[in-house]
């Protein structure tokens, strides 16, 4: 019929196929786009045989991306206030609101101009009178919600309660935690029982579950936050990704201290579990702890966790007790160390210093590999998981390393004879002094 040019009475026959044949509603929505005018509009309700069929016409042109559905369902309405039409286009708009609690971590406010103004919606919705009130009451719960009115929304989520049989409705139990969320002021094991069991009962359903997860994270992290609970904002903050680069020594005890904590809260195993969720994260931040010993200069301790191995895999790109005369000191050593190797070079080093702290060469190579492990070396790879260009891990670190190189650069230059050496060692120390400005 579309083919013949008889648009409208083709669009007509796809239309029986909305709320007949499940998987053949899509057809009725696709084949409506023929329909770009008034005239075949109007004549198109002409062609409806009963009330029905006109409500149909209305839904399918609400289901368009640019429609407005708040006018089609005054049409609805006009129609048939009970219309079974009515309350699914109201759940699917209801459904397209909960985009609210779905914007990405950690930002998720940020973006608030965003948000519709359900105004107009909450106005015209108070003002409808049907037989069954459930989907009207549950709408307005939610956009009153959206709109900040927290008590007007709990009048309509109570409503709504006594209107379906049972308790255990996932769209009311959703809106009532969310409520709960937004009334915490403080959280203690307690509440983190309670968070965790309501987490744990709503995940089980299978509506906007990933919601609810990043909304619970987004809504406490600030309370840890007020409360100095660095370890539980980090974890809250980052729960859907890891940033193993983000954690520091502090942060890494206090989360193997969390992980063989024996009593933990609920919320606080649910937290361990989706931090540590995959085998890679775990292996990332066993290698991290590496980085992370290396980064505090806690050479011994590092040494431990490292294999004695010579595999050519294994090697490092850099020497880090070589110099340069380039500015990032980056030139691909010929003889290549192993991790293993220069760790334990570092560690013989320190020792000579402490029999002997004048001498020249060991501080020389203690300065060296200190400036090559902080950010502006060649080997910072080895003291943190990737390097940004804007910033470093943590000042605190590559404050003690430079300063610490300054002081040993010092101390051979003090004590060098060869005036090549000495030139070297005055160029090492003005790129740290560089470094330390």
């Amino acid at each position: 019929l579309i083919k013949k040019g008889e648009v409208v009475k083709g669009v007509y026959e796809f239309t029986k196929l909305f709320g007949e044949d499940k998987y053949n509603w899509h057809l009725a929505y696709y084949n409506f786009k023929y329909i770009k005018t008034d005239e075949q509009w109007n004549k198109l309700l002409s062609m409806a045989k009963n009330k029905e069929e006109k409500i149909k016409f209305y839904t399918i042109r609400a289901l368009n991306v640019k429609a407005n559905v708040l006018e089609e369902l005054k049409n609805i309405t006009k129609i048939d206030k009970n219309s079974k039409f009515f309350d699914l286009l109201l759940f699917r708009t209801l459904l397209n609101s909960q985009e609210f609690f779905d914007l990405p971590m950690p930002s998720y406010y940020e973006t608030t101009k965003r948000f519709k103004d359900y105004k107009p919606f909450i106005s015209y919705l108070k003002s409808i009178k049907r037989d069954n009130m459930y989907m009207v009451d549950l709408t307005l719960a939610y956009f009153n919600f959206y709109q900040k009115n927290i008590d007007v929304s709990k009048k309509y989520l109570n409503k709504a309660y006594k209107e379906v049989s049972g308790d255990d409705i996932h769209e009311l139990n959703a809106l009532k935690y969310i409520i709960y969320l937004n009334n915490l002021t403080k959280i203690d094991e307690k509440i983190e029982d309670e968070i965790g069991t309501k987490l744990e009962k709503l995940m089980l359903q299978p509506c906007n579950k990933n919601s609810l997860h990043k909304y619970t994270f987004y809504k406490i992290k600030d309370i840890y936050k007020k409360q100095n609970n660095e370890l539980k904002y980090f974890l809250s903050k980052n729960i859907d990704y890891t940033n193993v680069n983000a954690i520091n020594l502090e942060k890494y005890n206090e989360l193997k201290a969390l992980e063989n904590k024996q009593n933990k809260t609920k919320l606080e195993k649910y937290m361990i579990t989706h931090t540590l969720k995959s085998e890679y994260v775990r292996i990332e931040l066993k290698l991290a702890y590496t980085n992370i010993l290396m980064n505090n200069l806690m050479f011994e301790e590092a040494l431990k966790r490292v294999k004695k191995t010579t595999k050519k895999e294994d090697k490092l790109e850099f020497n880090i007790f070589n110099n340069y005369i380039v500015g990032n000191n980056r030139v691909h050593s010929e003889k290549k160390y192993t991790l293993y190797e220069t760790i334990k070079k570092l560690i013989d080093i320190q020792n000579n210093l402490k029999k002997n702290p004048n001498s020249t060469m060991d501080n020389y190579l203690y300065a060296t590999a200190l400036y090559n492990l902080s950010y502006w070396g060649n080997s910072n790879s080895l003291t943190t998981v990737y390097r940004s260009n804007y910033y470093f891990k943590e000042k605190d670190n590559e404050l003690k390393k430079i300063n610490l190189s300054i002081k040993h650069f010092k101390k051979a230059l003090k004590r060098a004879k060869n005036k090549e050496f000495k030139s070297k060692i005055v160029y090492m120390l003005a790129k740290s002094e560089l470094a330390l400005y």
